[in-house]
């Protein structure tokens, strides 16, 4: 083969640009990985979680890890937005499945605000307790503890740790009213 015959070798450089990464280019080529991720992977990630798979699952199909993903969505907020869309768009259609279905049958209502009010409409055996009943049994103890224990060193101790028991009791139950309202 002859070599000289392709003409000769520029040795001139091309210009150097950054990417909005950072990356180097020259003459417009990129250098370095190609990115896992392209706008038409980001597109079906997107689909996936709208229909309800898990980043995991959507990883899987495109053939990247989850951390690939989460890496890209801080890189990029436009996709990061797209995800979060993505995730809530899937809960809002099911909650709406869920509502329409509601109007012709009454389980579904139920069984709707059964998972997003459990403390007042999820069904409990007769045998459980809320924290309310719990905290009401705590201070019965407590007065008998008060009438009955004779030593007052001991009865303050025994008191104490009623009392921090009945304020656990309490926050839980506040948590949980709060956590129902949030829904």
């Amino acid at each position: 083969m002859d070599y000289e015959s392709q003409g000769p070798k520029s040795t001139e450089r091309r210009p150097s640009t950054t990417t909005s990464r950072g990356r180097q280019t020259s003459g417009g080529l990129r250098r370095g990985r190609k990115p896992k991720l392209d706008a038409r992977k980001k597109d079906i990630v997107c689909g996936l979680l709208a229909i309800g798979c898990s980043r995991r699952t959507a990883a899987r199909y495109v053939g990247c890890s989850p951390a690939t993903i989460r890496r890209e969505a801080i890189r990029d907020a436009e996709f990061a937005q797209q995800l979060r869309r993505a995730e809530t768009m899937v809960e809002v259609s099911q909650l709406r499945a869920i509502h329409g279905a509601s109007e012709k049958n009454w389980r579904a209502g139920a069984w709707l605000l059964e998972r997003m009010l459990p403390d007042r409409f999820m069904p409990r055996s007769p045998e459980t307790l809320t924290a309310e009943q719990m905290a009401e049994i705590v201070g019965q103890f407590a007065r008998m503890v008060a009438e009955e224990v004779p030593d007052a060193a001991q009865r303050r101790a025994i008191l104490t740790r009623l009392r921090e028991i009945h304020r656990t009791l309490r926050q839980m139950q506040a948590d949980r009213a709060q956590a129902g309202r949030k829904r």
